[in-house]
């Protein structure tokens, strides 16, 4: 403000807006966030970015509070008692690596791009420096944060970083972009072709991944735009850490999330275990220690699948028998009884969805459209998505499943389709559980179940979860809408 026209040009171009700002600010401080607005905005703008109109979206729950955790370094526990559905965290990113950015190229490594943006930055602006650095760069946890050189605030420019002119600031900003950077799902903006991009937000990272033998996490996030939304999708206790998971519960394969835990130099050995009993079961299943082997229902589950992927690649359907079918089908719902049973008990000692499973339904759901028609088709995939809500609610891959279902159905209606009784009591179910996410996520309270208004605001909740990927979840969600038309409703 000292330099010269800077306070006019400050009350030329600002100051219309400052007070509106300085007011929307306040109310984010207290979590007042119109999360529906938010996303309707996200909608507008090609889902790219949350315009700066909306305030300055850098909202931690008072709950939180970040601490020492034996044995796990610093972590965000609960300093009041959370319920289920409470807003946690609601923030823009300190730097996001877009699809279509100059500095972006198809196969680069996005986490070279960012931290080169981060060290130009970081030279010129302090409080970015000194909330970087707030992060785990790998080393001591609680080593130190910035340090700056000597500086004064009489001088005119801002206070460098120690290393600055040197590897040392870029090789840190690396370590600290490795382990916190969180992948950001976008498009291309002039081809619309699904890619991702990768950004830095402060909070998020500051919530540790949960392990399998931790249970199921305690929250999730999802993107709005650009920013990160978390929620508490169980009551945490005060003194309890708050615990989001790293990995997507969709993953057909015990590698996806082996790769995403060595990323982030982590290890997981129950996870571990469990890749070793579904991937090498010949070799635990006569162990005499029952728990290094799979149930006898998975084994039988896992068997029928391997020798339906055994088949000629290539070959198609017609390689395959309505009897493999229904043998695979067969294996996999007493399967996932069991594991229903043993969730219901609580005594479930097998991921509550493995990657096998995930594989079984995708290879099912096109399996069921041959061989017993449309019905059976949609009730696979809904069951997907109710897996998926058994072992990650309120995970963005459960919502995005609902979505797309939802959307299914509409096209259907809309070209004129006939529903046979048991998709129209699918479509009810669809229906709920799309309300019910939506109601969780916008945190509006309960949506009308029927009616022209709950259906529009499912139809918008619907246009958001589409987002700026669309929906690119195997099979169903490629397969031509004439064609699933064209199916019997009913084998």
């Amino acid at each position: 403000m000292k330099e010269p026209g800077v306070r006019e040009y400050a009350r030329e171009n600002y100051s219309d807006k400052f007070s509106l700002l300085v007011e929307v600010g306040a109310r984010h401080m207290t979590g007042q966030i119109d999360v529906p607005m938010l996303m309707r905005a996200a909608i507008a703008n090609n889902h790219y970015e949350i315009p700066g109109e909306a305030g300055p979206l850098r909202y931690q729950s008072p709950k939180l509070t970040r601490e020492w955790i034996p044995g796990r370094g610093r972590g965000m526990i609960a300093s009041e008692d959370i319920a289920a559905g409470e807003l946690l965290i609601c923030e823009r990113p300190m730097d996001l690596v877009r699809p279509g950015d100059s500095d972006w190229a198809y196969g680069a490594n996005l986490e070279e791009v960012l931290t080169q943006r981060l060290t130009a930055r970081c030279l010129n602006e302090a409080q970015l420096m000194e909330d970087v650095c707030t992060l785990f760069d790998g080393q001591d946890p609680a080593g130190p944060g910035w340090v700056p050189h000597s500086w004064q605030t009489e001088d005119f420019a801002v206070p460098m970083p120690r290393g600055a002119g040197t590897p040392v600031l870029e090789y840190r900003l690396g370590r600290i972009v490795k382990h916190n950077a969180h992948r950001w799902p976008g498009c291309h903006p002039q081809t619309l072709t699904p890619m991702p991009g990768l950004g830095l937000w402060l909070v998020p990272p500051m919530v540790n991944h949960a392990l399998e033998c931790d249970s199921r996490p305690n929250t999730a996030h999802v993107f709005v735009g650009d920013v990160m939304v978390f929620r508490a999708i169980a009551p945490i206790k005060k003194g309890q850490e708050v615990l989001d998971r790293y990995s997507t519960p969709l993953a057909d394969r015990f590698q996806w999330t082996l790769h995403t835990l060595a990323a982030h130099e982590m290890r997981d050995a129950t996870y571990e275990a469990a890749a070793a009993r579904w991937e090498e079961p010949a070799l635990l299943v006569d162990s005499t220690s029952s728990e290094l082997a799979l149930s006898k229902s998975r084994k039988i589950m896992l068997e029928s699948l391997r020798r339906m992927e055994s088949k000629e690649p290539g070959s198609g359907l017609d390689a395959v028998s309505r009897d493999d079918y229904q043998e695979l089908k067969d294996s996999y719902f007493a399967a996932a009884a069991e594991t229903r049973q043993e969730l219901q008990e609580g005594r479930l000692k097998e991921l509550p969805l493995a990657p096998p499973e995930v594989r079984c339904l995708n290879l099912l759901c096109p399996l069921s459209f041959h061989f017993e028609g449309r019905s059976s088709c949609l009730e696979l995939r809904a069951e997907l998505a109710r897996r998926v809500s058994l072992a990650r609610p309120f995970h963005f891959g459960e919502v995005k499943l609902w979505a797309e279902l939802f959307e299914r159905f509409k096209k259907m209606e809309e070209a004129g389709a006939t529903f046979s009784a048991e998709e129209t009591t699918l479509r009810a179910e669809v229906d709920r559980e799309l309300a019910r996410c939506a109601e969780f996520w916008q945190g509006v309270g309960t949506l009308p179940a029927s009616g022209s208004e709950g259906h529009q605001l499912k139809e918008e909740f619907a246009l958001w979860v589409k987002g700026s990927e669309g929906f690119h979840l195997m099979w169903f969600s490629d397969f031509p809408l004439s064609k699933f038309l064209s199916g019997p409703p009913t084998s």
